[in-house]
C-alpha cells in the first residue's frame, strides 16, 4: 500500500492551483508486461473552482458498475463514478494494472468533497488482512487502465479470490459500494479478461490463433467485457474470444464511453460521448466458425439487458424509414480492423439502401461481412445512430 490520504484537508492543499490532469488511462500491454497499442497522454479540462456531484445514495446489496472504455477522461464518465461512490465518498483509487503505478487522483482532485486513497495491491500484499481491512472502508473502488493481467495476477491469482479482492467483493456486493475501471480496469470484471489489446490484435487471433487472456473478477457473468473497442479495431479478436471460451455475450465499450450497470438488474447504460458494440454469440460458433453473430451499436443515452437481449433506446430518437437514398452500389472498406472503420462500414450500411457490407484485411486473409436481417432496426436522433440486430460472419480466406 502507498500514499493513502485519509485527511480531506491534506487532499485540498495538495490539489494546487491548476489542475491538468493527464494520465496513461489506457494503454493496454501484452502477457510480457509490454505495452502494445499505447496512446499518447491525454489533457483534462481543469475544473476550477472545485465542483460539487449530487451524491446517489448507496443501499445494502450489490454496488453499481462503471465501465469505462479508455481513452481521454470524460467529465461525465468521472462526474457518474463520483456520484455512484455515495454520499460521503472514499473512493480507493488501484493502480495495479499500470507497471511502476500512476497518480490516479489526478482524474478526481477537481472534485469536491471526495476523499481519495491511492492503493497499490500486488502479489506481495494481496493477502493481507490489513490490506483487506482498509478496502472494505471504501465506497467506491477505480481501477486504472494498463495491463490487464496484472490485475489477473495480482488480484485473482490462478483464478482464487486474494483476500484483497475478496474484501472488494464483499463491499461491492453487500454493502452497496461501487466499483469502476478504466480499459484494463473495465475488461476484468467479466469471467475473463483479454491481455493484449494493440490494434494489430484482431489479426493475430484470426490468422494464427494468438489470443492472450487470464481469469477475470467474475463481477458480471456470461459477459466478455472489452474496452478500445472500435478505435482498435477489436471485432475480430472479440469473437475469436467469446468462440473459443463459449460465452455468449460480449460487450465492446469505445473510447470516452462507458457502460453504467446498476445493482438492482437492471437495465445497463450507456454514457460518455463515443460507441458501445453488444455482441450476441450462435450457439454453433467455433473459432473456425466465426458466422451469424449478431452485433448491434448504442450510442450515450441507450440502455439494454445484455441477457435478455432487450434494448431501451434515448427517447429522442426515432425509427429510420427506408427512402432509398444514401450510399448505392456495393459497400466495401479495405483494412477493416483499422481505426474506427468497423463503426465507419457499419454507419454506412445503415444510411444507405443495401443489406450487406464487406470489410476485408490488407493482405486479403480475412473478410468480414455485416448483413442486414429482419430484425435489423435504425435509429437517429439526427445526430447519433443506434443499429440493432446486425448479422456479422467473419471468413478466412486461403492465401
Amino acid at each position: 500500500m502507498k500514499d493513502c490520504f485519509p485527511s480531506r484537508a491534506r487532499r485540498l492543499l495538495r490539489a494546487g492551483p491548476s489542475l491538468l490532469l493527464t494520465v496513461l488511462l489506457g494503454a493496454c500491454a501484452g502477457p510480457e508486461g509490454g505495452q502494445t497499442g499505447a496512446f499518447p497522454d491525454y489533457q483534462l479540462p481543469s475544473l476550477q473552482p472545485t465542483v460539487a456531484i449530487p451524491p446517489l445514495p448507496q443501499e445494502p446489496g450489490r454496488g453499481t458498475l462503471v465501465l469505462d472504455g479508455g481513452g481521454y477522461g470524460n467529465p461525465a464518465i468521472l462526474s457518474r463514478i463520483v456520484a455512484e461512490a455515495g454520499v460521503d465518498p472514499t473512493l480507493c483509487l488501484i493502480d495495479t494494472a499500470f507497471e511502476g503505478g500512476v497518480d490516479l487522483r489526478r482524474f478526481f482532485r477537481g472534485y469536491e468533497g471526495v476523499e481519495l486513497r491511492t492503493v497499490d495491491v500486488d502479489g506481495a500484499n494481496a493477502d493481507s488482512p490489513a490490506l483487506a481491512d482498509l478496502l472494505r472502508s471504501c465506497s467506491g473502488y477505480f481501477f486504472g487502465g494498463g495491463n490487464p493481467q496484472r490485475l489477473s495476477t495480482a488480484l485473482r491469482p490462478d483464478g482464487r479470490d486474494s483476500r484483497a479482492l475478496g474484501a472488494i467483493r464483499e463491499t461491492f456486493e453487500t454493502e452497496g459500494a461501487a466499483l469502476s475501471g478504466a480499459s484494463a480496469g473495465a475488461m476484468i470484471v467479466g469471467p475473463i479478461t483479454l491481455c493484449e489489446c494493440g490494434a494489430g490484435s484482431s489479426m493475430a487471433a484470426l490468422t494464427y490463433g494468438q489470443l492472450f487472456q487470464a481469469p477475470g473478477f467474475e463481477l458480471v457473468d456470461g459477459v466478455l467485457v472489452d474496452a478500445h473497442f472500435f478505435t482498435r479495431g477489436l471485432l475480430g479478436r472479440h469473437l475469436y474470444a467469446l468462440a473459443r471460451n463459449g460465452i455468449p455475450i460480449g460487450v465492446g465499450i469505445d473510447e470516452e464511453t462507458a457502460v453504467v450497470v446498476p445493482g438492482d438488474d437492471g437495465l445497463w447504460e450507456v454514457i460518455g460521448r463515443r460507441a458501445v458494440a453488444v455482441v450476441e454469440r450462435p450457439v454453433t460458433a467455433a473459432v473456425n466458425d466465426l458466422r451469424d453473430f449478431t452485433i448491434s451499436v448504442l450510442s450515450p443515452g441507450d440502455r439494454f439487458d445484455p441477457y435478455r437481449g432487450t434494448f431501451a433506446l434515448a427517447p429522442d430518437r426515432r425509427p429510420v424509414v427506408p427512402d432509398g437514398a444514401g450510399e448505392t452500389g456495393q459497400i466495401t472498406t479495405d483494412d477493416i480492423f483499422a481505426v474506427n472503420r468497423v463503426l465507419s462500414l457499419l454507419t454506412r450500411l445503415a444510411e444507405s439502401p443495401a443489406t450487406e457490407a464487406i470489410g476485408t484485411s490488407p493482405n486479403g486473409l480475412v473478410r468480414v461481412t455485416f448483413r442486414e436481417t429482419d430484425e435489423t432496426r435504425i435509429y437517429t436522433d439526427g445526430s447519433s445512430i443506434s443499429i440493432l440486430h446486425v448479422a456479422v460472419s467473419i471468413d478466412r480466406v486461403a492465401g
